[in-house]
């Protein structure tokens, strides 16, 4: 008891509250994380007047309610479940931020052109509510949107919105920053071919396999080749376009949770020439907040990527949240 009235306090002084917005598919938040943390407008549709100033008050509030707390980690009780917020805390009362934004996840469309049986979202194959393009315009008319803003895309499948290749244009024309895409890699596109020219942007396809008989079960989609074929389409194009694709591997129990899969998933990333993959297990069973603890084999495989990677001088990285989850471990 003692201990615990002399603990020093600390502060949540997290960048994305005070300077990010995810638009979601009819919510705009903080951040785009594990839990979906502070909320500025809910039930958004296309006739949802978006009122930036408004947006910049919340922050203020949900800082001044952090500074005020009497708990000795003043959190906001929507953050208290993050996996990142232990990066975050410090010993200092926060400073309140100016209206800038310097980070945009954009996740509002929630068609998909795959169908994997690992994804997280009921709102899949809703389409949009609404459009990003036009208040993303009002946060460059007035100059709030950071032109070294980091910018990551994704769905539902964002590739195949009405205002994708737009919004692409958009944001190269205005940002100098990269675009991080989150994509099943189905559709091709120019606006990414364009910007692969020019290494403004990180492509990560969750392949997840080696063959077309895995992907049909894991994305219930014949599109395997389809996708392959897009990566060597960008690749004659944009010969440097390998070094900014990312394959990614999601590991699902009893489909490719196994090193004869993984094998194959390396003769295609070979074959493709590209130098950088991800390893991530399938967040619907096992996530950062619920008690399911990943298998011991699973450490095996993770090895297993290690040391494949290795031998082909291929860059291996296990994502931040998935890190967290295996962390978990007994």
């Amino acid at each position: 008891m003692f201990n615990f009235l002399f603990k020093k306090r600390k502060y949540l002084d997290c960048p994305y509250l005070k300077h990010s917005l995810h638009f979601f598919y009819d919510e705009i938040r903080a951040c785009c994380s594990n839990v979906k943390g502070p909320i500025f407008y809910s039930n958004v549709n296309n006739d949802t007047q978006i009122n930036l100033d408004y947006i910049y008050n919340k922050r203020k509030e949900i800082i001044a309610g952090i500074n005020s707390s009497k708990s000795n980690e003043a959190i906001p009780d929507e953050c208290k479940n993050c996996y990142m917020v232990k990066d975050f805390l410090t010993d200092k009362k926060i400073k309140q931020p100016d209206n800038s934004v310097n980070c945009l996840f954009i996740q509002n469309n929630m068609s998909c052109n795959a169908k994997c049986i690992y994804c997280v979202f009921a709102y899949v194959d809703k389409g949009q509510k609404y459009d990003v393009v036009s208040i993303i315009k009002s946060l460059i008319d007035r100059n709030l949107l950071d032109k070294k803003s980091k910018l990551m895309l994704s769905g539902g499948e964002i590739t195949i919105s009405p205002k994708f290749e737009e919004l692409i244009t958009l944001l190269d024309q205005n940002l100098d920053s990269q675009i991080y895409l989150a994509t099943s890699g189905i559709k091709y596109s120019k606006a990414l071919e364009n910007m692969f020219s020019r290494n403004k942007c990180w492509e990560t396809i969750s392949l997840d396999c080696g063959c077309s008989d895995t992907y049909m079960k894991l994305k219930r989609v014949d599109c395997f080749n389809q996708i392959v074929n897009n990566i060597k389409e960008y690749t004659n194009k944009v010969p440097t376009a390998p070094l900014s694709i990312i394959l990614k591997y999601i590991i699902v129990d009893g489909i490719n949770d196994n090193k004869e899969e993984i094998k194959k998933f390396f003769d295609v990333v070979n074959d493709l020439k590209v130098k950088n993959i991800i390893a991530d297990v399938n967040f619907e069973d096992y996530s950062v907040t619920n008690n399911k603890i990943v298998p011991k084999y699973y450490f095996e495989l993770f090895d297993y990527f290690k040391q494949l990677s290795e031998e082909n001088n291929i860059r291996f990285e296990i994502s931040n949240q998935t890190q967290q989850i295996i962390n978990k471990k007994v």
